[in-house]
């Protein structure tokens, strides 16, 4: 839908090789690039030379509209590599580090058929440029560590302010959007296995490797999403960039130890409790709707008014997502979104009542509605946030 034009089409090789063949007859000057369906680093990426002559027997490769053209600076194709987590998915709570890096192709940029088959013009992947001859992908261009290959993200806004075209908070914004709407377009199945395999919601996390791409009108496009993201550091850059991102995210994460006997005594006993619909705090009711044993459904948890609520009584997930927020340091949250809190409850496939509880605490916190089921009154439409070094102003 209108919501998730934020990636290019793909096809799956060889189920959509008819879909494609059709592509590349309406489009005859179309570019594309080959990316092998589970690979890393750079590794068998290429530009499609001869669109209409490849075989309908090619397996096991995606191939993807090219951005083009893509925004330059110095001539040179650059991409964004963004660094999120989710830190809980019932409740959803998703953040973007505030620092990253604009990963830089090492030669000009060029629409020339004769260049398609020049990696260095068209891959951004430091796995790439670093093994390139006469060239030091390393060498360091400024008083802040930036390098020919890699700028942190902080020094792209820079440029960007100095540029004058733009202002960076179209961009974030739109990477806060994509984030979001990514986020939700895996909830469903993540959600599933962690309620399978994970003891306690907040028992694990995950960072992921964003992979996005301005174009020359300045549209933010999702290259690709990876798992286990290089932390690797090959250069001041790498080690200033991702040590801070991994310190702010242990910060965050708040790991404390605990008694596990004690810790099973007391699920023990609300389990108990449960059963007799004597629930404590983590079935909080807010008096409206659920009953002693909490909300029940989500129209139960929408129906909740925390006003005059005293913090020590709020629900344990609006408790957990306070605390973690007030540690973020440089990590921005995107979901729950602090300007609109109910902006993507309508996205949802399946709503649930703590994302429900969460959203409309922070929506009645700001004075604005809270969201209802059906969409009846409900805020819809972009919102800008303000991106700044520190991160964005905290509730």
């Amino acid at each position: 839908g209108e919501a998730f034009d934020f990636v290019p089409r793909a096809f799956i090789m060889p189920r959509d090789f008819d879909e494609f063949k059709a592509d590349v007859e309406r489009h005859p000057a179309r570019m594309y690039i080959r990316k092998p369906t589970n690979s890393s680093r750079g590794r068998g990426i290429r530009m499609v030379v001869k669109p209409a002559e490849l075989p309908r027997d090619t397996k096991d490769v995606l191939i993807q509209h090219y951005i083009d053209p893509p925004h330059v600076i110095n001539k040179r194709k650059f991409d964004m590599r963004i660094y999120v987590t989710a830190t809980c998915f019932d409740p959803l709570r998703v953040y973007v580090f505030s620092d990253g890096l604009a990963r830089f192709a090492m030669g000009e940029y060029s629409q020339s058929k004769a260049d398609l088959t020049d990696r260095s013009v068209h891959l951004t992947n430091y796995s790439i440029s670093k093994k390139l001859k006469n060239v030091d992908a390393n060498e360091v261009i400024d008083g802040d560590d930036n390098t020919v290959s890699k700028w942190s993200l902080k020094a792209l806004r820079a440029h960007v302010e100095a540029e004058g075209r733009v202002s960076w908070e179209h961009i974030w914004s739109q990477v806060h959007s994509i984030i979001a709407c990514t986020m939700l377009s895996v909830e469903p199945s993540i959600n599933t296995h962690v309620k399978i395999k994970v003891p306690h919601r907040n028992n694990c996390f995950e960072v992921w490797g964003f992979d996005i791409m301005l174009d020359d009108s300045f549209k933010a496009w999702l290259i690709e999403v990876n798992t286990y993201p290089s932390l690797a550091a090959d250069s001041k850059i790498d080690r200033r960039v991702k040590n801070a991102c991994v310190a702010d995210l242990l910060h965050m994460l708040g790991v404390v130890p605990y008694d596990m006997e004690q810790y099973e005594a007391v699920q023990e006993e609300r389990k108990r409790a449960k059963l007799t619909g004597l629930g404590g705090r983590e079935d909080f009711s807010g008096g409206k709707g659920g009953g002693a044993g909490g909300p029940r459904t989500v129209h139960d948890a929408a129906a909740i008014d925390f006003r005059g609520v005293a913090d020590k009584e709020l629900p344990d997930v609006v408790r957990e997502a306070e605390a973690e927020l007030a540690r973020c340091r440089e990590w921005q949250r995107v979901f729950p979104c602090l300007a609109d809190p109910t902006r993507y409850l309508d996205q949802f496939d399946t709503p649930r009542s703590n994302n429900i509880m969460v959203c409309n605490y922070y929506a009645q916190r700001m004075g604005q509605p809270r969201w209802k089921p059906g969409g009846e009154g409900n805020r819809a439409g972009p919102q800008v946030h303000e991106w700044r070094p520190g991160g964005v102003s905290q509730l």
